[in-house]
């Protein structure tokens, strides 16, 4: 699952019960941490993990994912206001999962993660300023293709660390872009 602050809550988005192989496409937000409240039981896109989310020009953007039993990545973003409806757009990059999502200089970013169709890691990173055209900054960044790595931004900057490359070696890298 995600875990993201939008409109005064957390909100958790999907996610995955590795025990039961079940994915989910549910979506829960809470107040105060505690107490939690279903916004949906079923969203529109399909059960996935391993997605990402952030909230851009409010609302919330759910990026890529993958499916447990068919390990197939997904090419999608979704997007909603409330976390009941949500609408589907079709981006430019290609299917994803245990990438990184940030919004930084006034766009949606998203970075590098996996794609299981060709069994490799991915180094491109796509921005959009409207939500729906995306352009393509780096076919390959000065890392190695990975997924489940970590970004933030920090000091102006937007960095990303670590992650699995192709050959499952977990990196200790870090690299930054002031784009």
């Amino acid at each position: 699952h995600t875990l993201n602050v939008y409109n005064g809550k957390l909100w958790l988005v999907g996610g995955v019960n590795f025990v039961k192989r079940i994915t989910y496409n549910d979506v829960w937000y809470s107040g105060d941490g505690f107490n939690w409240t279903q916004a949906t039981s079923s969203a529109n896109w399909t059960p996935r993990y391993d997605h990402a989310v952030q909230v851009f020009q409010d609302s919330l953007y759910l990026t890529g994912g993958l499916h447990i039993n068919t390990h197939s990545t997904e090419s999608e973003v979704w997007v909603s206001k409330d976390g009941i409806n949500w609408e589907h757009r079709v981006p430019q990059w290609p299917s994803r999962h245990g990438h990184i999502s940030e919004v930084y200089n006034g766009a949606l970013w998203v970075i590098g993660g996996w794609n299981a169709t060709l069994d490799t890691g991915i180094n491109d990173t796509w921005f959009t300023h409207d939500g729906k055209n995306w352009l393509k900054t780096e076919s390959n960044g000065p890392w190695i293709g990975r997924e489940d790595h970590m970004g933030d931004i920090f000091k102006g900057k937007m960095w990303i660390t670590g992650g699995m490359d192709t050959n499952e070696h977990w990196n200790s890298d870090v690299y930054y872009s002031d784009l």
